[in-house]
């Protein structure tokens, strides 16, 4: 299988892992700690048609982090290791 909608993840990942090889120095756990959730909504938003669905993947997006007692919100990056993880 090819990469694209019949591509397994594995092979999906190849190229990046490939161009890390070679010492461009790509870094997983910083991507997803800077990724944009408006263009990503706005990539999702093409492929997920219900609203519903994607008011949910906005909240997670907008997960909270416990700071010194004060609830710190997410205005980009991803969660990693989570329920949406595949779908990031």
């Amino acid at each position: 299988m090819g990469s694209g909608p019949e591509g397994s993840a594995h092979q999906a990942v190849e190229p990046a892992r490939q161009y890390q090889t070679v010492g461009n120095g790509l870094d997983f756990a910083s991507f997803f700690g800077e990724v944009n959730h408006g263009l990503l909504m706005a990539r999702v938003s093409g492929k997920v048609t219900d609203i519903r669905m994607r008011k949910l993947i906005r909240a997670c997006l907008n997960y909270g982090l416990m700071t010194g007692g004060l609830m710190e919100t997410k205005e980009q990056g991803t969660p990693q290791d989570g329920p949406l993880s595949p779908l990031m």
